[in-house]
């Protein structure tokens, strides 16, 4: 690693839950001299919000995107040339934003779902019209570690598909499961639907309560589906569904399955320990039937943090799976920053604290 070299860094949508989770990690990343701070307005304090990560040898900068958008190519062009961006806007703005930052040599990492699907899925899902620079392509794919993207364009899974594919790949790609036994109950904080103001995370709504929503179509189904095929070859139709819960952050999936064939707990278990042997951020338990590992199933365990926590229960050849990440973490802003280190050639738990 270069111990001295000065990155260049911008986030759109640094006012959001995942841009402000972005920029928290990246004022404490060792490589980085600037950071630019794009968003639908400055007037907002942001050093106010991230006052305990700040590094002062870090440059801030703001910028509108009004100010952005009238800018003439060359304006930016010297400044965005070997910058690294992220994206952390909506897929809308994502997929108009991108060909202009590629085209003045920007790198760009896409945290929107904007060039997760291909071009029929993007507009039925994310209502998407794709221009004819469309640069959607499954190796451009950031799920750490399965994949390591080489840029300059990386696409960030969505949060659920995520705590979701790091419980799934090892076990289809050793054949362990059965691909058409697999049902998939995924509760979410309310920080995934974003910081707008919405009626699903009124208070009056969600307090006391839970909410399913998007019941059979939900746009990280059709995730789901296309990467556990691309990465393991196995062709699954989960049965998905997403409930919101009153909390700030965190998910938790409960995947039902069934093995091909029957085998013991802890051959499940070291299934996934070869798997992910050199891979920082995975942790796998195994519920036994005295439930004395219980507390493990904790929520709480995660949050913060870029860890995937999968904890194993199993009954004959029945099992369960709870996956458990925080949404804005290794659903969003952590893994963006592992994809980082990735183009970097870094170890990638650089810059992480937790």
């Amino acid at each position: 690693m270069e111990e001295n070299r000065a990155l260049k860094v911008s986030v759109f949508g640094a006012r959001g839950y995942t841009g402000l989770e972005t920029c928290r990690l990246l004022l404490n990343h060792p490589l980085i001299s600037s950071l630019q701070l794009v968003s639908s307005d400055t007037s907002w304090a942001l050093e106010h919000d991230l006052l305990e990560a700040r590094r002062t040898s870090v440059a801030i900068s703001y910028i509108t995107r009004e100010e952005f958008s009238k800018s003439t190519p060359d304006r930016f062009a010297d400044c965005l040339k070997d910058t690294f961006v992220f994206l952390a806007c909506s897929a809308t703005d994502a997929a108009e934003l991108t060909p202009i930052l590629l085209e003045r040599g920007a790198k760009v990492i896409d945290l929107s779902g904007a060039h997760r699907l291909n071009q029929r899925e993007a507009q039925s899902f994310y209502q998407i019209k794709h221009k004819s620079s469309f640069f959607w392509d499954e190796r451009n794919y950031g799920l750490v570690p399965h994949q390591k993207v080489k840029g300059p364009l990386v696409s960030n899974p969505g949060c659920f598909v995520s705590s979701i594919l790091m419980a799934l790949i090892p076990l289809l790609h050793n054949k362990v499961i059965r691909e058409d036994q697999i049902i998939i109950d995924s509760k979410s904080g309310t920080s995934g639907a974003g910081r707008s103001p919405k009626d699903i995370t009124n208070f009056s709504e969600i307090s006391d309560g839970m909410i399913p929503y998007k019941i059979g179509h939900h746009q990280h189904l059709p995730e789901i589906i296309r990467y556990a095929n691309f990465f393991t070859e196995a062709k699954i139709e989960p049965r998905f569904t997403t409930t919101l819960i009153p909390i700030k952050r965190g998910i938790l999936s409960t995947i039902y399955t069934e093995l091909r064939s029957e085998m013991a707990l802890q051959d499940v278990i070291e299934a996934f320990a070869h798997y992910y042997k050199d891979y920082p951020f995975v942790t796998v338990y195994g519920l036994g039937t005295h439930h004395k590992e219980d507390h493990k199933l904790a929520l709480r365990n995660v949050l913060h943090t870029n860890q995937t926590q999968i904890t194993l229960h199993l009954e004959g050849k029945k099992l369960t799976i709870f996956s458990m990440i925080d949404n804005l973490m290794k659903g969003a802003a952590g893994q963006a920053l592992e994809n980082f280190n990735s183009l970097l050639n870094i170890p990638l738990t650089t810059g992480f604290t937790v």
